[in-house]
């Protein structure tokens, strides 16, 4: 039965990260490939990522026979990121799935029941564990003159161990998380806080090391060795078990994985059923009838959406990620007492005067940042199978679609505009069009983003998923405007600086680039007025 259930969970994992609805429409052969492909392909550039940033760290760590320290950091950023992407994950697969009181009323042991749930997170905390184990290996590889079979195994064996630490925690957090849920009633506006609070500190984790961190992590190794001893044991035996074939750190890695893992899955396993069947202990809201107030079509469609917005935290934590990281930048910049802009620029010898460029490159970073944010782009397969509602109304589709640009909108260009106005205080020299171009470059690649989602999502969007969870992590349709954005805000810059550098000054070519996504902006927004919107509009959910 173990293995029955297992394999339902994770072919739903499967059809969760194919875009597939499971039950209507399996995932062909052709897909899984695919899905494997891009496996292949993100192990790569994961090894060729952590070769280039550890690459000649990893040749000073040799010679100081410090090796062991580039797997105990790849071993930390695996269990930081498994950590924080399988958080909320567990909670919702193990402790308030809706099947549970289905599978317990069944002759199922609920050990089974759990062993299964678990093994669906271990197996999602395997998969970072091994590209940066694995990119650390290679790196090691690369820049030592090779490593032993030996030295693979353990990698691989590690890869399978540190996720059930990484597992013990996600459960135990889930557990928190869902106790604290059950005893409030406003169980979204915790589930989001949380969410946030979650983020924030993966941010200031990953922001926190200073642009000094890779020159102090080369040359002070001894004291970064003293520090994995006290504070992160596990990843310094995981390290030299690795790096020194050492079997009796192994073994002491190994022991301080399973067994908490084994504690933690069997004081679960005894009181699963208590803790699944608990009932809700929050208070009932009672309801208060107010007067109505009337507004217009779009802004009724506009609230509409950004009340689903708000109400799903899965929702806003994959499409509205953009805006937090956005935020965090920003501040980090301030509290970090200089520009990292200029930091970068001044290491930079083609750059005489770095200050003349800081305003201008500061509004491409933010413009950057905006293509994280997919509220429009996946803000028609959230209507799913409730689209008949809308499209039963007299209402054009033009209205429909500016209330979900608009949904967008007010809550990126806010973000953009409280960006620009903070950094405004880290930034030495300030001209008067440097300072608009901070506000209306990002603004414009803000609209465009919506724009493209929006219209993306129209034609390309699914209607089939079965929860504004799923279609807001597996709309494929996301990926077009992220990828548009992106590769015009740096296909901006790279123009610039490759071609144009000392030929038209950098203020007045952010100018223009700032006026031609607008005029571009506009061309998209007439779209959303024509027939063609409004046939495909009307041939949705047919």
């Amino acid at each position: 039965m173990l293995k029955i259930l297992l394999k339902n969970r994770l072919l739903a994992l499967a059809d969760q990260l194919t875009g597939q609805s499971k039950g209507k429409k399996a995932a062909k052969l052709s897909t899984y490939a695919l899905l494997i492909v891009l496996g292949i392909l993100i192990l790569i550039g994961c090894c060729a990522g952590v070769n280039a940033l550890f690459g000649n760290i990893c040749v000073r760590l040799a010679q100081r026979g410090e090796v062991w320290a580039v797997y105990g950091f790849a071993g930390a950023a695996g269990f930081l990121l498994a950590l924080f992407l399988t958080l909320f994950y567990a909670q919702g697969v193990i402790f308030e799935a809706k099947d549970n009181e289905l599978l317990l009323s069944m002759p199922i042991s609920p050990s089974a029941i759990l062993a299964s749930r678990v093994g669906s997170v271990y197996f999602l905390n395997s998969l970072f564990t091994l590209v940066l184990l694995c990119a650390a290996g290679y790196t090691v590889s690369a820049q030592t003159g090779g490593i032993g079979i030996l030295n693979w195994i353990l990698v691989i064996v590690c890869a399978l161990l540190l996720p059930l630490l990484s597992t013990t925690v996600s459960c135990l957090l889930a557990w928190l998380v869902s106790y604290i849920t059950r005893r409030t009633g406003r169980k979204v506006l915790v589930q989001t806080i949380l969410s946030l609070v979650a983020i924030a500190a993966l941010f200031l984790v990953t922001m926190g090391v200073n642009r000094n961190f890779f020159s102090t992590f080369a040359e002070s190794a001894g004291d970064i060795a003293q520090a994995f001893r006290r504070s992160l044991y596990p990843l310094y035996a995981m390290g030299l078990a690795i790096a020194e074939t050492n079997w009796g750190m192994l073994a002491i890695f190994a022991a301080i994985c399973i067994v908490p893992f084994a504690i933690v899955y069997y004081v679960l396993s005894r009181s699963f059923i208590r803790i699944v069947t608990a009932r809700n202990a929050a208070k009932k809201q009672k309801y208060e009838a107010t007067a109505l107030k009337g507004s217009s079509v779009v802004w009724s469609m506009t609230k509409k959406d950004l009340t689903r917005f708000f109400s799903s935290p899965p929702y806003m934590t994959n499409a509205g990620l953009g805006l937090l990281y956005s935020i965090g930048l920003t501040i980090f910049a301030m509290v970090s007492g200089d520009s990292v802009i200029r930091n970068i620029l001044e290491k930079t010898d083609r750059f005489s005067d770095p200050g003349a460029y800081t305003t201008v490159i500061a509004a491409f970073v933010i413009s950057f940042f905006a293509a994280l944010t997919t509220i429009s782009g996946c803000s028609v397969s959230v209507e799913g199978k409730n689209l008949w509602i809308l499209k039963s109304m007299p209402v054009r589709a033009k209205d429909v679609l500016t209330g979900k640009l608009l949904s967008h909108l007010v809550l990126a260009i806010p973000v953009s505009v409280l960006c620009s106005i903070l950094y405004l205080f880290v930034a030495r020299i300030l001209t008067v069009p440097g300072v608009i171009l901070m506000f209306l470059m990002p603004i414009a690649f803000n609209c465009f983003n919506a724009l493209f989602g929006l219209i993306s999502n129209l034609h390309f969007g699914k209607l089939d998923y079965p929860s504004i969870a799923k279609a807001a992590k597996s709309t494929t349709s996301s990926l077009i405007p992220i990828l548009a954005t992106i590769l015009l805000v740096i296909g901006s810059a790279v123009l610039y600086f490759t071609a144009l550098h000392g030929k038209i000054d950098v203020t007045v070519y952010g100018i223009i680039v700032t006026a031609v996504i607008f005029a571009v902006d506009l061309c998209m927004f007439s779209y959303l007025g024509s027939t063609g919107a409004q046939k495909r509009w009307d041939e949705l959910g047919q």
